[in-house]
């Protein structure tokens, strides 16, 4: 019974290849009827029929099919009616009155019988020794039919689940870069301002696009008070791209932030940046380029500008480091 899951014929629709096999039985043998039928749990399942209209399947009982799917060899039955078996079988004694009956085994290459190829006639026959092996032969092809069916099918399913898997994994790439574009542009909000603040008598006005919504750029910039009429302002890129510039740019932001609100010489907020991101260990050669300075209202108008700019890095000496 497994073998015959295996090869997944039961209750298919009809099949040339099969069909003709049945054909080509009941022309060579000048029977009325033959057939090619599948043995099932309990049920002798016909996939092929020549002859015979309207029978689908019968019951496994001890009977015609039934005695062939026990043997090794083929089966005949010159008579029907001397045989205690086949006598009392709905064929023998229903109308198409079966008096002649012969059948050989299909059988796999590991020995498991998996149904019959049969020729049946309504009159008492003998049949040569050649005559059986043509029948045995018969019942090899439709071996062969059956196996090439199941290579085809293994074939179908494979390219499935082949196509299966590519739609799975373009649906998960698709996915992941959905959410690394999601993931970059929440990181890159969190590394610039929302939005700049109102200066009385100063225009401020930004725009930042990087090249591609997944990457984060290494570039910031920021304008925040000081307290007072004083205001900061910075502009800088951080070298390379990605999750690292980030932690760099975050650093370099929070850093001249906070410097700010401690020195007044823009210098001295540069070089506060400068020792921070020295002592950084996961700074490695990484570096950033930086203008920082302050504003504060002019009397007559306008405003005053301190400024300074460095290339702070954890691999410069002093004295290269402006």
């Amino acid at each position: 019974m497994e073998a015959v899951r295996r090869y997944d014929i039961l209750d298919t629709p009809p099949d040339g290849a099969f069909d003709r096999v049945a054909a080509m039985a009941a022309r060579l043998f000048d029977v009325p009827v033959a057939s090619v039928t599948i043995v099932d749990a309990d049920r002798i399942w016909f996939k092929a029929v020549h002859g015979l209209e309207g029978v689908a399947q019968i019951g496994r009982d001890p009977g015609l099919c039934g005695s062939a799917i026990l043997r090794d060899d083929a089966l005949v039955i010159p008579d029907t009616l001397s045989d205690p078996t086949a006598r009392t079988n709905p064929l023998v004694t229903g109308p198409l009155g079966v008096r002649f009956y012969a059948a050989a085994p299909i059988i796999t290459a590991d020995g498991h019988r998996l149904g019959t190829v049969n020729i049946l006639d309504t009159t008492p026959r003998l049949i040569t020794e050649a005559d059986t092996e043509t029948l045995a032969d018969l019942a090899a092809v439709v071996l062969d039919a059956m196996e090439l069916r199941l290579s085809g099918l293994r074939l179908l399913r494979e390219e499935q689940e082949r196509r299966k898997a590519e739609e799975a994994a373009r649906t998960r790439a698709e996915r992941d870069t959905e959410a690394i574009t999601a993931f970059a542009t929440t990181l890159q909000r969190t590394l610039l301002p929302p939005a700049l603040p109102t200066v009385p008598g100063l225009e401020l006005a930004c725009h930042y696009q990087t090249d591609s919504p997944r990457d984060v750029g290494g570039d910031f910039y920021d304008v925040f008070s000081l307290g007072g009429q004083r205001w900061a302002f910075f502009l800088g890129d951080v070298c390379g791209k990605g999750a690292e510039a980030a932690a760099v740019t975050s650093l370099t932001r929070y850093t001249l932030r906070a410097a700010a609100q401690h020195h007044d010489d823009p210098t001295e907020v540069l070089n506060a940046l400068n020792s921070a991101l020295l002592l950084d260990p996961s700074m490695g050669s990484r570096y950033c380029t930086c203008v920082f300075g302050t504003l504060q209202p002019a009397p007559g108008g306008g405003f005053h500008r301190d400024r300074g700019h460095g290339r702070p890095s954890s691999r410069l000496p002093p004295a290269a480091r402006g």
